[in-house]
């Protein structure tokens, strides 16, 4: 009778066993069906806005269909040689109208986002030339250190990574140094940097980091007109001797 039991046991067992993975097997293939994935390209991993797209930093994934539109990236091979204009995240479709051919003037270059104090960004806007610090801020007194040059600000933005415009640069590096709490100030910029300084940039890319400092550099064309307008007239300089 005992040995009847543990028969029956087992064999409820068993064919419970095969019930559950045949009623699992059901259950998503009538979720597949019912959710009609669609290959799609996400980001797999953090890219900052201005990076290049390749198959190092996107991959396919398969989502609802629901949550796909025509403007929804389905192939790598169509963001080959393109650039984010947003920061992206794991796993987020990457959205066509969102990509640009890449510029030239990226070259061999990598964008870094980095994390700006409101006063230290030096009111610099989108196309100027700075040159990177890096500042100990457990060591006020200590030299500040130059970690990158010559580095081109692709974009300014607030903490909500929303761009803001040179003409209210000033006013908002002013009203920080008033100590005017209540107006929105840069938070995020966008250089472009030698791959050899990225080790050094990419440090300030941490949220709450306010170790980087940026020294604005006069455009080319204004210093060379600074110089021209200081060498004498060769007119006048006959006239007086």
């Amino acid at each position: 009778m005992k040995n009847k039991l543990t028969i029956f046991l087992i064999l409820a067992f068993i064919i419970g066993g095969a019930t559950t993975f045949y009623a699992y097997k059901e259950i998503k293939a009538h979720q597949a069906q019912e959710l009609e994935l669609t290959p799609v390209v996400v980001a797999s991993a953090q890219i900052e806005a201005y990076s290049n797209l390749s198959s190092d930093n996107i991959q396919i994934e398969h989502i609802s269909s629901k949550l796909v539109d025509e403007f929804t990236a389905r192939d790598i091979v169509e963001l080959a040689d393109k650039v984010t204009m947003i920061p992206l995240y794991p796993g987020h479709p990457i959205d066509i109208r969102l990509v640009a051919d890449k510029p030239d003037e990226i070259g061999n270059s990598q964008v870094v986002g980095v994390h700006i104090d409101s006063v230290r960004f030096a009111g610099v806007s989108d196309g100027d030339t700075v040159d990177v610090y890096w500042l100990d801020s457990e060591n006020l007194a200590s030299p500040a250190q130059k970690i990158a040059s010559n580095a081109k600000i692709l974009k300014v933005t607030d903490e909500k990574n929303v761009s803001i415009t040179e003409a209210t640069n000033i006013a908002r590096s002013a009203a920080a140094s008033a100590g005017l709490t209540g107006i929105a100030t840069p938070r995020i910029v966008y250089l472009l940097v030698k791959p050899e300084e990225v080790p050094y940039v990419i440090q300030g890319s941490v949220p709450g980091s306010n170790n980087i400092s940026l020294s604005k550099k006069p455009a080319k064309d204004a210093y060379d007109e600074e110089v021209i307008v200081s060498e004498p007239d060769a007119t006048t300089e006959q006239s007086n001797q």
